[in-house]
């Protein structure tokens, strides 16, 4: 047991690249499969390889390295949110295990699990069985705790003589935002990585693929506001994203149903009274709709409120 746990004490000395969802988002890769329309598109545009991974090149092709060489160590991957910690670890075990991922990984929300009873219960009892795939290239359960800086202290002694005990044949893989809070004990047993927030360079260029894939028309200057607004969260940048393209088409689809109803109001007004046409202001807008559309046209999700809304937003 001492060699196994010799070998998962890796300094990162020795490494000079080593940097100090369950709704989560990267240069990501779109999924093969993309559901439907209402999939938010922080899963929908989750990097599937690490390859495709946005940023923080240097901890991934680490975590690679060390991986492809039977080396891979528990993990404690912290930093603020949205830079790319889960979705590392995501696409780490679907390269390892392939379509037998489903039976090899256990993927725990330790905010939502977070008492000593899923240790005991949930993780020991996966950790401790030994797992025969057939097609996985590697042999080694990973347990992925996700949010574990939400886990209470007892918790915390708990899992770490769980990963004391299933060295062998398990690996654990911890996620959180705060380090602080998770125990020395912790710390001192997986090879810690700090991602820092992503640069303005690698969230425009993911922000570029997902706009081109989603068929949107947004201005330079727009774009420029939307990642000056994420701060380097690559998820909150996304979901704005999306907000704002929904907004658009409710946007388009009230300014419609205004002029229209505004029109046929007025037209009514002016058949019912006695009065001149001419005294009766107008009750619709026109430059609602001029302002509205890029150009005259049927409604088009490509319209110019995009960029205005995001802008209106910061």
């Amino acid at each position: 047991m001492a060699e196994e746990i010799s070998v998962m004490d890796i300094d990162g000395d020795d490494y000079p690249n080593v940097a100090a969802v369950n709704n989560k988002g990267k240069s990501v890769a779109v999924s093969n499969n993309i559901g439907p329309k209402s999939i938010p598109w922080v899963e929908k545009y989750r990097p599937q390889s690490l390859s495709d991974v946005a940023a923080h090149r240097d901890i991934v092709d680490t975590i690679d390295r060390l991986a492809s060489s039977n080396r891979l160590p528990h993990l404690l991957l912290y930093g603020p949110p949205g830079t790319g910690k889960t979705s590392t670890v995501l696409a780490l075990a679907r390269k390892l295990y392939g379509s037998q991922m489903h039976n090899m990984v256990l993927d725990l929300n330790a905010s939502d699990d977070r008492g000593i009873d899923v240790v005991r219960q949930q993780i020991q009892d996966f950790a401790s069985t030994q797992s025969i795939s057939f097609g996985a290239k590697f042999s080694v359960k990973l347990v992925l705790l996700d949010e574990a800086d939400a886990m209470t202290k007892d918790a915390q002694f708990a899992l770490r003589r769980v990963i004391e005990k299933y060295t062998k044949n398990t690996r654990f893989a911890l996620i959180c935002n705060h380090v602080n809070k998770i125990i020395t004990a912790l710390q001192s047993r997986c090879t810690r990585f700090r991602f820092a927030p992503l640069d303005a360079v690698h969230v425009t260029e993911r922000l570029n693929h997902v706009i081109k894939a989603e068929g949107l028309d947004v201005t330079e200057s727009g774009l420029k506001a939307l990642v000056r607004l994420c701060n380097g969260d690559m998820r909150k940048a996304l979901n704005i994203l999306q907000v704002i393209f929904l907004l658009a088409h409710l946007w388009l689809v009230f300014t419609f149903f205004f002029f229209s109803f505004g029109l046929c109001l007025e037209i009514m007004l002016k058949r019912l009274s006695p009065q001149p046409a001419t005294e009766f202001p107008n009750l619709y807008t026109p430059c609602i709709i001029e302002q509205t559309y890029a150009s005259p046209g049927p409604l088009n999700h490509k319209a110019e409120p995009m960029h205005k809304i995001c802008c209106d937003i910061i």
